[in-house]
């Protein structure tokens, strides 16, 4: 994956922008698929910053708002973000 790439070549915009691309594709093919969102949290976490975590976060949990309860991921987003959001 080219963001990991830049990742390691110390360019942190164009991993994220990379990132962002790979989600944009993913989503359109399988809009309902919930990780890309999820998996991507730490890695957007480190490239940009506390803000753009809690965004994704924030995207991530609004897409599955009316999920059946049990899904150990959205608990954890909850957390995280909470966690972010108590940041100053």
């Amino acid at each position: 994956m080219k963001a990991l790439t830049y990742e390691a070549m110390n360019e942190p915009d164009r991993a994220l922008a990379e990132i962002r691309k790979s989600i944009d594709v993913y989503h359109r093919e399988f809009p309902d698929h919930r990780l890309p969102y999820f998996e991507t949290h730490t890695r957007l976490l480190a490239l940009n910053g506390l803000f753009d975590g809690a965004e994704q976060y924030r995207i991530f949990l609004d897409i599955w708002k009316d999920a059946d309860p049990g899904f150990d991921e959205i608990a954890d987003a909850k957390a995280r973000l909470k966690k972010l959001s108590s940041i100053p």
